[in-house]
């Protein structure tokens, strides 16, 4: 059609065909129409055409491990799940079951007692980033890494604490194997579950399936070198940047683009300047020194739209409920009240913001950067950034507030210290033997309780101990990190399995349940909102850092959307004439 439409001015008509004034002007009129929406789709082509281009993706600090095995930091999660590696099933946010094939082409469960069996077919037509194909080998043995005794806590965090073992199956029989033309067929793997779980089939997609061959060969570097079978390579790892390469594979619309460049940036100013420059095209954390100030120059809204995001990473005062002063309300909550977020966030550096609950209920904010052009102080979206400079304005107040309600609970300040017939107000605070920031953490919340009158001893030892004593039961205060998806579920269920702190709450066990059961966007943000109020009115933990940042995106970019407030790396593509 584009051909015909470009050629019509040599053959509106044959030669030598007559036409009267009033055919002409209708034959133009038609003639521009259609050579209009010509113009339009070849725009969309050149578009499509130019996306061949690499997109360049700027973080502060590049990740030490990409092997999906090991602890990973959020960017290093972000990458692998996105672009490097596959599981039988990837997440899907569109509705129940919140899960879509990827490995495997068919995932069916069955109920057995209790538990249940998830049995999935192996695409035959799989194949790692080397070439080799994916055998039931391979699947059995990532599983079997992931169910290995270093991996407790990870299975509990994804929702998994329930997997038993995985095995090679037969097909397991059903209308759905049947449709599916199934029957009789080999390359299935049956995974069993001690206990069913509505989100099974969304948790799976934790689980990467790695080469085994290439995973145990020791001349293999899988910290940087990694293999999966994911969009993208990773072709090299440098001190500073990660490349990652696509895979030639059928139906994979929408992205990523022929190569996505992973570059650590530390400096802001200079992340600003390769920005403008166009050798970046994605900045994800924006330097606060540059904020407001540089989002209002003249012509930043002309090439960039600017997102106001707030990860999902906390770090965490997390109570015993069980015994001890803390396990009481309003102890917790004077506790919480002379937190000085404000100097906190200064310790970790960037811009954070008080949060009464570990749930992200902020999505990220486009700002309208035409506004900040015209006025820096302009109300809006920034208002939440502005926010964070006057956390402990109140300071003094909640300090006031605090003092009465543990003068109301019996514990009176003699000589600095909180005292009730009976012995001082003392709670003993874990935190992982180490220095640097997480002894900063530590050094602040003790002095901002001391200045409460509260007696607060450090307890460090290594972190397998300190969990140790925390399934047990046995502690008072303890410094924890949390990052992940939006399941809370295993820990602050009555049955969740890392339910350290010891809640049982009729209501927030509701909340959580309702997540699990969720079956649309909306319901699930619903449920979201319950576990939230809930969390928020027990207290179970304190927020000592929710972060805050601003990420620039370049106007080139195309399929940008977000994924824990972080872009998702396997939808962006580069258009270089967003204008044309």
């Amino acid at each position: 059609m584009v051909i015909c439409s470009l050629a019509l001015g040599g053959c509106a008509g044959e030669a030598g065909e007559s036409t009267s004034a009033e055919e002409t002007t209708t034959d133009d009129g038609q003639a521009a129409a259609e050579l209009e929406d010509a113009l339009s789709q070849l725009r969309e082509q050149v578009e499509q055409a130019e996306a061949g281009d690499t997109v360049v993706v700027a973080i502060p600090a590049l990740p030490k491990t990409l092997d999906p095995f090991k602890s990973l930091e959020p960017w290093a999660q972000r990458i692998v799940d996105d672009v490097v590696f596959e599981g039988l099933m990837a997440r899907s946010e569109t509705g129940a079951p919140w899960a879509t094939p990827a490995l495997a082409d068919l995932c069916v469960r069955k109920q057995v007692g209790k538990g249940e069996h998830i049995y999935c077919h192996l695409r035959i037509d799989a194949t790692f980033h080397d070439g080799s194909s994916v055998g039931i080998d391979d699947v059995l043995f990532s599983y079997g890494r992931f169910l290995g005794p270093r991996r407790v806590a990870e299975r509990e965090r994804e929702g998994l604490a329930g997997l038993r073992k995985a095995e090679a199956s037969s097909a397991p029989g059903g209308e759905e194997v049947t449709a599916a033309g199934l029957d009789g067929t080999d390359n299935w793997v049956r995974i069993e579950f001690d206990r069913a779980n509505p989100l099974v089939l969304e948790r799976l997609s934790a689980v990467k399936v790695v080469p085994r061959k290439v995973y145990l060969d020791r001349a293999t570097d899988f910290d940087t070198a990694p293999v999966g079978t994911g969009l993208m390579r990773v072709a090299t790892v440098t001190e500073d940047r990660i490349v990652l390469e696509r895979v030639e594979a059928a139906g994979r619309p929408g992205g990523p683009p022929p190569k996505l460049v992973i570059r650590a940036i530390a400096d802001g100013a200079r992340a600003l300047t390769l920005l403008r420059r166009g050798e970046i095209h994605v900045l994800a954390q924006m330097s606060p020194a540059h904020i407001p100030d540089e989002l209002g120059r003249p012509g930043m809204a002309a090439r960039f739209r600017a997102y106001l995001v707030s990860p999902p990473e906390y770090d965490l005062v997390l109570y015993n409920l069980r015994e001890g002063a803390q396990s009481r309300q309003p102890i917790r909550n004077a506790l919480d009240a002379v937190l000085p977020r404000g100097k906190l966030t200064e310790v970790y550096g960037g811009q954070g913001m008080a949060l009464a609950a570990p749930v992200d209920r902020h999505p990220p904010t486009e700002l309208d950067l035409e506004v900040l052009a015209g006025d820096s102080e302009a109300a809006g979206a920034l208002d939440l950034w502005r926010q964070a400079k006057r956390l402990d304005a109140d300071l003094e107040q909640r300090q006031q507030q605090a003092g009465a309600t543990l003068d109301a609970q019996g514990w009176k300040l003699e000589r600095g210290v909180r005292r009730k017939p009976g012995g001082s107000l003392r709670l003993g605070l874990m935190w992982e033997t180490s220095t640097g920031l997480a002894s900063t953490t530590a050094k602040t919340v003790r002095a901002a309780w001391s200045d409460l009158g509260v007696q607060v001893p450090n307890v460090t030892a290594g972190w397998a101990y300190l969990m140790l004593l925390m399934r047990q039961g046995k502690f008072d205060l303890a410094l924890a990190r949390y990052s992940g998806n939006e399941d809370l579920w295993p820990f602050f269920h009555s049955d969740g399995r890392l339910n350290l702190a010891g809640v049982r709450d009729p209501q927030l066990d509701v909340a959580l349940d309702q997540y699990r059961v969720a079956t649309t966007p909306k319901a699930r943000s619903a449920a979201l909102d319950a576990v939230a109020q809930r969390l928020a009115e027990l207290k179970p933990v304190s927020v000592l850092r929710a972060p805050l940042a601003i990420t620039v995106v370049s106007r080139q970019i195309r399929g940008l959307s977000f994924r824990a407030d972080r872009p998702r790396l396997d939808r962006l593509w580069l258009a270089r004439n967003p204008k044309l």
